[in-house]
């Protein structure tokens, strides 16, 4: 039932939306240890209740119809506090991450490692060519940045830029018949996508049980801070839509401008903070050099690991 929705493809042949897929692809799809989609969406109650306002109305466990995800009401609804704080609760249980630092010598480079350990599908999913998802890190040394990336002030657009190159930004991006980007999903003819993909083996003797244990290098490529920070913070960020999405609908006067200053973004688990002391957790990198970690989960940091997704064009 949840398939038949959470499965698109456009008249133009792209996938736009690929849930049902990605969960049956998952772990999670196979009994006994897996999970539906109403199990994590639909939370069963812990105790019995009537299932209906009538006289001798037969007790059952009560399935929740909030389904929540990853989007809020935006306009009147009934309990949106609750909604929020639901939301907020799921995500924080969704990512283990961590966040490191290696010393070479007088310089530094940033580990940033995430895994996608309960989503049951790509992170984010659903509507991937929206969702914007990205990693706000910043060092500092004596109280003063040396080096941020990720930053985006409230009202500014979560996209690429050529101001921050290392931006970490997780969404799909969609195009034409003419391979241009586009924005609106009726125009969508070709995907690409770099979302964290979905556990597929719970077997810790596989080695595919580390496919989604991801990280990225801060700077980008082979570049190194210049000094060592004494201080490192990490906030996961997502907005469930982005803003350039709702320009472009406010633009075409199919949306009311109202919502851009109403649409959240919402940290994705707690923020980390890196400093000597409070990195307990240590691994050593491939030359040998020690790197030094914090995190307020299970994840295991000097257990294998592999780059990050990168984009993939897929065109039918």
């Amino acid at each position: 039932m949840c398939g038949a929705c959470h499965d698109i493809v456009t008249p133009h042949g792209a996938e736009l939306e690929r849930t049902f897929q990605e969960w049956k692809q998952s772990v999670f799809s196979t009994l006994p240890s897996g999970a539906t989609c109403a199990q994590c969406h639909m939370n069963r109650g812990a105790t019995d209740a009537p299932i209906a306002k009538f006289e001798k109305s037969p007790p059952r466990r009560l399935h929740s119809h909030r389904q929540v995800g990853v989007d809020l009401a935006l306009t009147d609804f009934p309990e949106r506090d609750i909604q929020k704080q639901k939301v907020e609760e799921l995500l924080a249980s969704t990512l283990q991450s961590a966040l490191c630092v290696k010393q070479i010598g007088p310089q530094a480079s940033l580990r940033v490692i995430v895994d996608n350990v309960a989503a049951g599908h790509s992170f984010p999913s659903g509507s991937g060519q929206d969702r914007r998802v990205w990693f706000e890190v910043i060092a500092y040394q004596n109280g003063a940045p040396i080096y941020q990336t990720g930053v985006v002030k409230d009202g500014e657009l979560a996209v690429d830029t050529m101001s921050d190159p290392d931006r970490w930004l997780i969404r799909d991006r969609i195009y034409d018949k003419q391979k241009k980007e586009v924005h609106m999903f009726w125009d969508a003819a070709c995907f690409d996508s770099n979302l964290l993909p979905a556990q597929v083996t719970f077997d810790t003797l596989d080695p595919r049980f580390y496919k989604t244990h991801v990280y990225t290098a801060f700077p980008a490529g082979a570049a190194l801070l210049n000094g060592t920070p004494d201080r490192v913070t990490l906030r996961i960020r997502i907005q469930p839509v982005g803003l350039d999405i709702l320009d472009d609908l406010i633009a075409s006067k199919d949306l009311d401008p109202s919502f851009r200053a109403a649409m959240p973004t919402i940290d994705v688990g707690p923020i980390l903070e890196w400093t000597p002391a409070e990195a307990t957790k240590k691994y050593f990198d491939s030359d040998n050099l020690p790197v030094s970690c914090v995190t307020k989960s299970n994840l295991n940091v000097a257990a294998d690991k592999y780059p990050a997704p990168t984009y993939s064009m897929k065109c039918n």
